[in-house]
């Protein structure tokens, strides 16, 4: 397969500039078809719910009509008044409600209309009074009629006088209102071109074959009506041109193709200039990795002054330097040493098998005790260089270091060790208990002003850890002291909480071979003061040098 030759920088220009027209066109795609599939209804629905409020407010000023309509029926029942005394009482009512009624009136059974401007004539041919007598309505409002006194629009409003003497001259009471009020709620509905109109059926153009409906003038726009409350067949309604409901879409579709030709031409300049910001300093610290592989030491990226991920590639790049050379020194250091140090353990054996001897012909057996438990403490800590080793050779270390130490602290008043058998074969770092006990005596019974101590060591397994737990009834830890001790444990900042060498040296030996997760923590409780040490159950199995 032919290798790809071209470069990073066309590779990022290439790729985004690909990666914008595909955003691009899918955006405009997507807005094209949702913009025709969601924009036009919710216009739609928008100017519908607006029809609607507005026809529901011209409902409810009818209500308030019947509602001052019941009020007076009721006053005329209540007070029993008769009928000149109701028309007079009307009268009254349309002078301080002239702005709302024309004129009042009753109706007696046989249909007549007794008007409080004194005129009496027959309506039992107006429709409004059959629908009120044929279908016994509470409450009727007639479609638009022309008034016979100021020749106006008004409609009429019946409701029934249900009198306990049953007066055949008081049957129903009759308002007259001028429809201009309500029209001109009707045409505060200004939306696009069109103006709200309230229809009552009757007008040309709006009711073909007894449904509502637009004459052939009017099929290039859009109607939107709502119906009356309490009417028989009023209707509140909106034309406008079709085109209006797309206005927005247009607009929106222009606005999208001049922004697009704007970002386009930024974004090739702003990837022009980017890739190169990237691709030169990648080719830079490439250079310096190479005279590094070839042995120059002194090389290091100037990179890392900036303050961008190049500058952080730059310092990382410097950093790993720093550590490898800094490692092989270390590791030269460390060699020459044990070259050093192996020289020592024979001529301390060979001093010390003297001195056993030595106390042995004078009959001192507690000197040749010391010296043995020192011996065997030494040959166990200066034996060979595994860096893993048994838990019982541990276990055995820690013991000959008490017995040394409890001859100079005698207020260790006893020593307990507790385990279960099958971990005696696991594996831990060498090194691992002894300075967790002397941890102990030197913070916890030394101390403790003299007070008799113990000193306890029991060692658990759990489903996947073994715990080990090295601890002390001397002179507690104070709880702040642990708290901070524990936080430089589990960040390994020794300097910042105090913290001594032999817990910081055991709780990052543990941390290297096993993982941030394992470590040493310290307790106390109920007077115990605890060293934890938390490592992975092996089984015994040696742990791989990593």
């Amino acid at each position: 397969m032919k290798k790809w030759s071209m470069t990073i920088q066309q590779r990022i220009t290439i790729t985004v500039g690909a990666c914008f027209i595909l955003l691009l066109v899918s955006i405009s795609a997507y807005l094209i078809r949702e913009t025709a599939a969601k924009t036009v209804p919710f216009n739609r629905n928008l100017t519908q719910q607006i029809v609607d409020a507005r026809a529901g407010e011209i409902s409810s000023w009818l209500q308030q009509r019947k509602g001052e309509l019941d009020a007076l029926a009721y006053l005329i029942i209540h007070e029993q008044m008769s009928l000149e005394e109701t028309l007079s009482m009307l009268d009254r009512y349309r002078y301080h409600k002239d702005s709302i009624y024309e004129s009042f009136g009753i109706i007696d059974d046989k249909g007549r209309l007794h008007s409080t401007s004194g005129h009496i004539f027959s309506v039992t041919h107006r429709p409004y009074y059959q629908r009120m007598v044929q279908d016994v309505r509470p409450f009727v409002v007639s479609n638009f009629i022309c008034s016979g006194s100021n020749q106006e629009e008004i409609v009429v409003m019946l409701y029934p006088l249900q009198s306990a003497a049953d007066d055949p001259f008081m049957k129903y009471l009759s308002a007259a209102v001028p429809i201009s009020q309500l029209q001109q709620m009707a045409n505060a509905i200004q939306l696009y071109d069109g103006k709200g109109q309230l229809l009552d059926g009757l007008q040309d153009g709006f009711f073909m074959d007894g449904e509502l409906g637009l004459d052939k003038e009017y099929q290039d726009r859009e109607l939107f009506t709502a119906s009356i409350q309490d009417t028989a067949d009023w209707v509140l309604s909106l034309d406008v041109e079709r085109t209006q409901l797309y206005v927005g879409m247009t607009s929106m579709l222009k606005s999208i193709a001049i922004i697009s030709m704007v970002v386009g031409s930024v974004l090739i300049v702003m990837l022009m200039v980017l890739s190169s910001s990237i691709v030169k300093p990648i080719q830079w610290l490439k250079q310096d990795m190479i005279k590094a592989g070839e042995g120059d030491r002194m090389i290091r990226s100037t990179l890392d002054t900036r303050g961008d991920e190049i500058g952080t590639l730059g310092q990382s790049f410097n950093d790993m330097l720093t550590k490898l050379y800094s490692t092989e020194q270390e590791k030269r250091s460390m060699e020459l040493r044990l070259l050093h140090e192996q020289l020592k353990p024979h001529f301390i054996y060979n001093t010390l098998d003297t001195i056993q001897w030595t106390a042995a012909d004078y009959g001192a057996d507690e000197v040749v005790e010391l010296v043995e438990a020192l011996a065997a403490y030494l040959r166990l800590g200066l034996g060979d260089g595994d860096d893993f080793v048994p838990l019982h050779q541990e276990l055995l270390h820690v013991e000959n270091y008490l017995i040394i130490q409890r001859v100079r602290y005698p207020q260790i008043a006893d020593v307990r060790i507790e385990y279960e058998d099958e971990l005696l074969e696991e594996r831990v770092p060498r090194f691992t208990l002894q300075p967790l006990v002397e941890n102990a005596i030197y913070h916890g019974i030394k101390r403790a002003g003299g007070k008799l101590c113990e000193i306890a060591i029991w060692i658990e397994r759990t489903e996947s850890e073994v715990l080990i737990y090295v601890g002390n009834n001397g002179h507690p830890l104070e709880p702040g002291r642990m708290n901070a001790l524990n936080e430089a444990l589990r960040s390994s900042h020794r300097r910042e909480a105090g913290i001594g060498f032999g817990l910081y040296n055991v709780n990052r030996r543990i941390q290297i071979a096993y993982g941030k997760s394992y470590g040493l923590q310290l307790q106390v409780e109920q007077g115990w003061t605890s060293s934890i040490v938390r490592i992975p159950f092996s089984g015994g199995e040696m742990i791989p040098d990593e």
